[in-house]
C-alpha cells in the first residue's frame, strides 16, 4: 500500500478520468481506521463507496469552491495546514483508484483546535470554512480520523 505524507506542493489529481471536484469527509472510528489503512485499494474503495451510498458512517462534504477555501485557510494558518484541512495529512495510492486522503484522530483533534482558533472576522464569507469546522469538531468529538475522498 504506497502511502505519502502530504505537502502543500501535492495537488490531488484523481487517478482515472472521473471528474472529482467536491471533497467528502466520512468520519471513521478510531478502532477502524488502522485496518482501513493496511487494507487493499479494492476494500477502501468498498468501504468508501459504501460510506456514501449507504451513510453508514457519518459523511460531510464541502461546496465545489474548495480551492478558494484551501487558498483563504492558506493566508489565514499556512499552506501545509490548509492542504491537511482540505485533503489530509496522509495520502493513500493504489494503483487502478482515486487517491484517497486520511487524517488520524490524533491528526483530526489537531486541526479542529486550529479550525476554533481562526479569527472569524478573517474568513469573509466562505460557509466552508465554518462547515469543516463542524466537521472536524464533531470527528474529535467521537475520537474519529476522516478519511476525504472526492466525488
Amino acid at each position: 500500500m504506497p502511502t505519502t505524507e502530504s505537502s502543500s506542493a501535492h495537488w490531488a489529481l484523481p487517478t482515472t478520468n472521473n471528474v472529482m471536484d467536491i471533497p467528502f469527509y466520512i468520519s471513521m472510528p478510531a478502532a477502524d481506521y488502522p485496518d482501513f489503512l493496511a487494507t487493499d485499494g479494492e476494500s477502501r474503495f468498498e468501504i468508501t463507496t459504501e460510506a456514501l451510498e449507504e451513510e453508514n458512517l457519518p459523511v460531510e462534504d464541502i461546496d465545489k469552491m474548495h480551492f478558494v477555501t484551501e487558498e483563504l485557510l492558506a493566508k489565514i494558518l499556512d499552506a501545509d495546514t490548509a492542504h491537511a484541512i482540505i485533503y489530509g495529512t496522509l495520502t493513500l495510492e493504489d494503483p487502478g483508484y482515486d487517491e484517497i486522503f486520511a487524517n488520524s484522530p490524533e491528526d483530526a483533534a489537531r486541526l479542529a483546535a486550529i479550525l476554533n482558533n481562526i479569527n472569524h472576522d478573517e474568513i469573509e464569507d466562505s460557509l466552508a470554512i465554518y462547515d469543516l469546522t463542524d466537521i472536524y469538531n464533531d470527528a474529535r468529538d467521537r475520537g474519529d480520523a476522516i478519511i476525504t475522498v472526492w466525488g
